[in-house]
């Protein structure tokens, strides 16, 4: 395979715009297969290269999407789809991918390695009776090919060489690496890849990568050399300028470094300080940027939405990880109400292999990603509300001048 090129631009520079560009001046036999986080930006993609004819996998054709993908792209036909669907890649994919040519554009990271949720008992039973954790690569290797028990989705995923034991206690579930070799080339869109995970993970498979910037001229996106863009440091020197980062007394609670972290709500979940917070978020709306709730966007760790919702903003409340999509850009009012850190498991996964991980900067692409879905996404000023000190100094670094 050849190096995997990496679209990093900043939001808004165009880059689902140069790679619909390049996907119509491509040659008639170039097939391709576009990922993208949400539905609605499939038929994006459809209407865009319409002399390309992209199909989306119907589960009404064949039962079942993915059975459906798996018959089209054996077929050679272009492909767009979700990232959900293809996190579920498996051999049998792998082996269709391998017998054809295709060109692989991912629109932003997908989530390569993520916890299992799986019992302690469970695992001990597992590693007890029907498999091992290889000692060199931690891998979890199933010995007992004959087995289909209870535990057998967790037997298939091992058979992909798609888990990894942390510890003997936590199973990691891995996008099978493969996958990615058997493209005739990948192009990855999105900002700030050294910090994602996805770069970690391609540090940790060895894959290799090659970074581009977007610039735009007379109105056009083009594809520079990484880090040459004038536009993208024009851009944040507008943005500057566009979002007012609210300071006063409602941030005192955010002050401690590891404030509105996960850890943080699960030990006060029970506690007043919760009921504090949401009076917080209430007031910010309601006496700070005095907005209607229709343009008030809010979010926290999911487990904890239910806990902070109230009056003037519940129903404006966008997933932690949303991406890529334009739904919010009428939010002129945001409340971040987290502190972002990788999961531990995750990050020593990478540290046992001896990958380098910026646990902060990470924490800062993750956080502007969300903020990029209110109105700065069409140039217009926004309001935003960051409790806690860490995520805030981040964000006012980023946005300086010498950033």
């Amino acid at each position: 395979m050849s190096k995997i090129k990496i679209i990093d631009s900043i939001m808004g520079s165009g880059k689902t715009e140069s790679i619909i560009n390049k996907i119509n001046n491509s040659n008639k036999d170039e097939n391709f297969i576009y990922i993208t986080p949400y539905l609605d930006e499939c038929n994006r993609i459809k209407n865009s290269c319409k002399h390309k004819y992209f199909i989306e996998p119907d589960e009404v054709k064949m039962g079942t999407k993915t059975r459906h993908f798996k018959n089209l792209a054996s077929k050679g036909y272009n492909i767009v789809s979700t990232h959900s669907l293809f996190k579920g890649a498996d051999e049998e994919l792998l082996e269709i991918l391998n017998a054809q040519n295709y060109t692989l554009i991912l629109d932003e990271v997908l989530d390569v390695v993520e916890p299992l949720k799986i019992s302690k008992k469970d695992l001990k039973e597992i590693l007890e009776r029907y498999a091992h954790v290889d000692k060199d690569t931690n891998e979890l290797v199933w010995d007992d090919l004959e087995y289909f028990g209870n535990h057998i989705e967790i037997k298939n995923m091992a058979t992909n060489g798609s888990l990894i034991v942390i510890n003997g206690v936590i199973l990691l579930w891995n996008f099978p690496v493969e996958i990615f070799k058997a493209f005739k080339e990948v192009y990855l869109l999105t900002y700030l890849f050294d910090y994602q995970i996805q770069k970690y993970y391609y540090d940790y498979y060895g894959i290799e990568f090659e970074k581009y910037s977007l610039d735009r001229i007379d109105n056009k996106s083009i594809i520079v050399e990484y880090g040459k863009s004038k536009f993208e440091k024009d851009k944040i020197c507008s943005i500057e300028k566009l979002v007012n980062i609210y300071e006063g007394r409602l941030n005192n609670i955010g002050d401690s470094d590891t404030s509105l972290s996960k850890s943080w709500f699960e030990k006060n979940k029970d506690s007043v300080i919760i009921n504090s917070l949401k009076k917080n978020i209430y007031t910010y709306f309601k006496t700070n940027t005095k907005t209607k709730s229709m343009v008030n966007g809010w979010t926290t760790f999911k487990e904890y939405e239910s806990l902070l919702s109230g009056d003037g903003y519940t129903r404006g409340f966008i997933p932690l990880n949303m991406r890529a999509s334009n739904k919010y850009n009428h939010k002129k009012s945001l409340a971040y109400v987290t502190n972002r850190y990788m999961n531990p498991f995750v990050k020593q996964m990478f540290i046992n292999k001896g990958v380098d991980v910026n646990e902060k900067l990470w924490a800062l692409s993750e956080m502007l990603q969300w903020l990029w879905r209110g109105t700065i996404r069409v140039d217009e000023k926004m309001e935003v509300y960051i409790p806690s000190k860490r995520m805030r100094e981040m964000l006012r670094e980023w946005l300086s001048p010498n950033n």
